[in-house]
């Protein structure tokens, strides 16, 4: 390839040179450095929180009821389930859904 020559595998417009995801179309840019890109991290600028689950502007890391269920994490089993809470087997399937 010529050395004038910018290379863009992934087609998004960036260059493979200043593209932190050059594989990857949908990313260019990690604006906090948490190996995220900014078009999929809910919190670009925080490199502590990536994701909000429940959608209530606090990032899963610091909100301590993810699903916004009422039952606060660290007493609920399936934190990510607003409609779950206890799991009594541990294999991941809430009981509700169990009996279903």
């Amino acid at each position: 390839m010529d050395s004038n020559t910018n290379e863009d595998r992934d087609g998004d417009g960036v260059d493979d040179n200043v593209d932190l995801f050059p594989d990857d179309p949908t990313e260019a840019h990690d604006y906090d450095n948490d190996g995220v890109g900014d078009s999929k991290d809910l919190f670009p600028k925080d490199p502590t929180e990536t994701l909000d689950n429940d959608r209530d502007g606090l990032g899963d890391n610091q909100d301590p009821d993810d699903d916004n269920d009422g039952v606060l994490d660290i007493n609920d089993e399936l934190p990510f389930n607003r409609f779950e809470t206890n799991d009594a087997d541990g294999d991941g399937v809430g009981d509700i859904e169990r009996v279903s």
